[in-house]
């Protein structure tokens, strides 16, 4: 059966779930905050932790109004993500050396191809495509050429966009491709996590491993999805459900994922 390697750990129908403890921008554009989350994962017994790298003025217009409601509603998208993208390269240099001091496989989601290459540099293990991203087929053909592996979410996805960036992917002679069953709503209510869809991936996809990112609140949705075929499991991860991070409301906590990790 087919197999990828991220670190010392090994994923495929052969080996356990591998777990991954989505920080995303929860650091808040702190590196000592980004620090402490590694640390909160590992605590959490998560088997990785990924982040998200992206800059403001390349993701958004100044303009453009957000597309979810919080308690700020007069701020635009750009406003939000520039106060998340304060980081330099130095601080995630830092942060991704800190990781592998640790001994814990930290990667990241790049939004951009500039950020595709830094992140290379730095010598990422892999790399994960956001569900908005699932049509940048450039951006998608730009990771896949690393030849590392791609974990790519499917959420809101049509079976034919999955089906071109799986293609866009092996066109470049990379196979090393991870499908993450994804409902775009945060949080998802368990009776819409829909996860016969994973059932169905590894029908589409055999030559795939197919795992789910979860957006339910609690675990159980994770341990069915491991039941029916998953073998990554991902959960946004916050050190502290009070400290209020743009995905605090329906991010795991090191005790919840230490419990989905038993």
């Amino acid at each position: 059966m087919k197999s990828i390697k991220i670190g010392k750990n090994s994923i495929g129908d052969d080996f356990p779930c591998f777990t991954i403890a989505e920080a995303g921008a929860n650091h808040d554009g702190d590196r000592n905050k980004a620090i402490k989350l590694i640390d909160a994962a590992i605590n959490g017994k998560a088997d990785s932790i990924n982040f998200q790298s992206y800059t403001a003025s390349k993701l958004t217009t100044k303009t453009a109004p957000k597309y979810w409601k919080d308690d700020y509603p007069n701020e635009t998208q750009y406003d939000v993500f520039k106060k998340l993208d304060t980081l330099n390269n130095d601080d995630w240099k830092y942060i991704f050396e800190y990781a592998n001091k640790k001994e814990i496989p930290c990667f990241s989601t790049p939004f951009d191809e500039e950020s595709v290459e830094f992140l290379y540099s730095i010598n990422v293990p892999a790399f994960k495509v956001a569900s908005a991203d699932i049509t940048h087929l450039p951006l998608i053909k730009k990771i896949s050429s690393k030849k590392l592996p791609i974990f790519i979410s499917t959420g809101m996805a049509s079976n034919q966009e999955i089906d071109e960036a799986v293609s866009a992917i092996r066109d470049t002679g990379n196979e090393n491709i991870i499908l993450m069953h994804c409902m775009t709503s945060y949080p998802t209510k368990p009776v819409d996590a829909n996860l016969q869809m994973i059932k169905t991936l590894k029908e589409q996809y055999p030559d795939c491993i197919i795992g789910y990112s979860d957006h339910t609140l609690g675990i159980e949705a994770a341990i069915l999805a491991i039941a029916l075929g998953a073998k990554i499991i991902e959960k946004h991860f916050v050190m502290d459900r009070n400290d209020k991070t743009e995905d605090s409301f329906f991010s795991a906590t090191p005790e919840e994922f230490k419990l989905l990790v038993k």
